[in-house]
């Protein structure tokens, strides 16, 4: 027999071997699923998709892909009523979030005079806030409030692009004449 032969016959029943003994379970690649590559979207790549592929092979177009996008969201509302000299806070968390808007309604109830509230807005960033507006704003007596169209007078709405985790609003019903309670609604709507 010759050696060369022989040396060829052993490598050959190593590489037998070696394949034998080789686990075929599961798996024999180690890509991961990717949704972008399943064109009839069934939850696996398979030869429908490779067909699918093949028919467009040598297709031309535009290369951007249609995507949904949805963006979170996040509405809070808030209803009091703040006797007089005293002031009503709301905190909301802006964790991921990018703009924020806020809409007030104020009224100092049925057949009461109008009376001019303070209202503060800010964001806390660390542990450190900062007031970014202070304005006033009117609660009216409520017959007035309810003659008034929504969007009106009696409510006022501000878009802020969110700078810091949390969000506050301060309303303040000053200690002056004429001395009511004000009853206050705030809506809060976040998106990211």
């Amino acid at each position: 027999m010759n050696w060369k032969n022989y040396l060829m016959a052993l490598c050959l029943c190593g590489i037998i071997l070696a394949l034998a003994f080789t686990p075929l379970i599961g798996s024999q690649t180690t890509w991961q699923y990717d949704p972008w590559l399943d064109y009839n979207d069934d939850g696996k790549i398979d030869a429908k998709d490779i067909g699918i592929t093949c028919r467009a092979f040598g297709t031309k177009g535009d290369p951007v892909k249609p995507v949904m996008v949805t963006y979170q969201t996040c509405e809070y509302n808030f209803s009091n009523t703040i006797p007089n000299g005293q002031y009503w806070t709301v905190e909301v968390s802006t964790i991921g979030f990018r703009t924020l808007t806020i809409s007030i309604s104020a009224y100092t109830g049925l057949y009461q005079p109008s009376k001019t509230i303070h209202v503060y807005t800010g964001f806390e960033r660390g542990v450190h806030s900062n007031w970014i507006e202070d304005f006033d704003m009117t609660a009216k007596g409520l017959p007035e409030y309810v003659i008034s169209p929504p969007g009106k007078a009696n409510d006022l709405t501000r878009t802020y692009t969110v700078t810091g985790s949390k969000f506050w609003i301060c309303i303040s019903n000053p200690d002056a004449s004429p001395y009511i309670s004000i009853s206050a609604q705030i809506s809060i709507y976040i998106t990211a």
